[in-house]
């Protein structure tokens, strides 16, 4: 079982992790800052972390600044309805694993999910 943390007021992006995690057995944690995820993250493993750029407080890119200093060995996604290729390249300049364009589905996350040991869906056939 796999656990993530989803970093997202966006509700349409929570219903849609939330689905794909209960269809896969896996749990998800949700927070709607970046603050409110730093604290969770003092007190839990992550095997996937997926973070909105925009956010209130500080931004995905400062959360995952914040992140690098940590020690913990997870997979970091950025999502964003605008990547520029400046985010893309600081984000994968600080250790950001993959960058993705919202709105989010299954087929844009399913390489992320394989990585954590997920299996697609031309494996479980």
């Amino acid at each position: 079982m796999a656990d993530i943390l989803l970093i997202n007021p966006d509700q349409m992006d929570i219903d849609l992790l939330r689905f794909i995690c209960k269809m896969e057995d896996c749990r998800l944690v949700i927070a709607g800052s970046a603050e409110e995820a730093l604290d969770k993250m003092t007190a839990d493993y992550f095997d996937l972390v997926v973070c909105d750029y925009q956010l209130p407080g500080m931004n995905g890119l400062e959360f995952f600044r914040r992140l690098t200093a940590e020690p913990g060995t997870f997979i970091k996604v950025l999502i964003s309805e605008s990547l520029t290729p400046e985010i893309i390249d600081t984000a994968f300049e600080i250790g950001i694993h993959e960058c993705l364009r919202k709105p989010l589905t299954y087929s844009r996350l399913e390489p992320i999910l394989s990585m954590i040991g997920w299996k697609t869906e031309k494996e479980r056939q």
